[in-house]
Formats: C-alpha cells, structure tokens, sequence
C-alpha cells in the first residue's frame, strides 16, 4: 500500500499474528492464530497475499486435533533456504488441556513436507510432549550453524532435531 501497512484476515473473528520473518525470495512470512487453528500467511515483497503458497498465500492447520475445542497458535517461524518454512507453536489438546509444543515443516507451495518427522495421518506434524511442570509455551526457533533448528520452551527444556 502506499503508506507501508497491510491488513489482511483468515475470515475469523478471533485473531491475532505472533511472528514475523522474511524469506530468501523478499517474501514476508506471518505466523499466529485464527479461529483456534495455527495461521500462517505469506506476503509478496509488495505487500499482496501470495497466491503460489496454499493458494490464496493463506494456510490454517491443527498440528495434532481437528477438533473444535483444541486450540493451536504458532509463535515462531523460520523460513529455510530451500523456501521450506518451520512453524512451532503450541498444541493444545481437545480438551483444552496438555499444552505441548507443535512443529511444523511447510514446503514452498504451502503443503505440509511429508518427510518430516509426522503425526498418523498429519504429514509434516510433530507434537513434543512437555518437559517438568507449569506452562509449556515455545519462545522461538533459531538457526544454527549445522542447519538445526532449534526451539526453546518457557520452562527452559530445548530439543532439536537434525533432519529439520
């Protein structure tokens, strides 16, 4: 837009984005909630959704339930070099309890990388089960030298996987 700011939805009242990152190609990656599904939204250099990814540059998923009352949000992403995208989030479960970190690995085009580490029948889903007591919140995703990812928990437990 002319003035720099874009507002764009998923079609729910219930919203919100909670990270930001730019990818290889200029493309601005948005992660967050919408309707109690993770959201994730890719934007051209311009600031208009992305067509090529999901599309309408828009994707919503569950990382572990379909069900109405579980409820996922994704906090953190990072774009890889090869386009894919790692989502991390948190994974709640049905019945609105056992809250757990879910990982996600996206390909370019918006479907899930069925190679990644998966969930029967959720390709490109992981739920990591919680370590210790008390809320279990991912903090963020990190790069790493050796081409790891990493995510970092509230109560300070971290894991990492290599084929990420």
């Amino acid at each position: 837009s002319a003035d720099g700011r874009v507002t764009f939805g998923f079609g729910a009242t219930d919203e919100a984005a909670r990270a930001v990152a730019a990818d290889s190609k200029r493309r601005i990656l948005v992660s967050g909630t919408s309707a109690g599904d993770c959201a994730i939204a890719r934007l051209r250099a311009d600031g208009t959704l992305d067509p090529t990814f999901s599309g309408d540059g828009r994707l919503t998923f569950s990382f572990a339930s379909d069900l109405e009352s579980a409820f996922d949000q994704g906090f953190a992403l990072v774009p890889q070099g090869d386009g894919r995208i790692i989502v991390v989030g948190r994974a709640t479960s049905a019945a609105g309890t056992g809250r757990r970190v879910g990982v996600a690995r996206i390909n370019e085009d918006g479907t899930f990388d069925a190679t990644f580490s998966s969930l029967p029948g959720r390709p490109g889903r992981q739920v990591v089960e919680g370590h210790g007591d008390g809320p279990f919140r991912c903090a963020r995703v990190a790069s790493r030298q050796d081409a790891r990812r990493q995510y970092r928990c509230r109560n300070g437990a971290r894991s990492s996987h290599p084929s990420y």
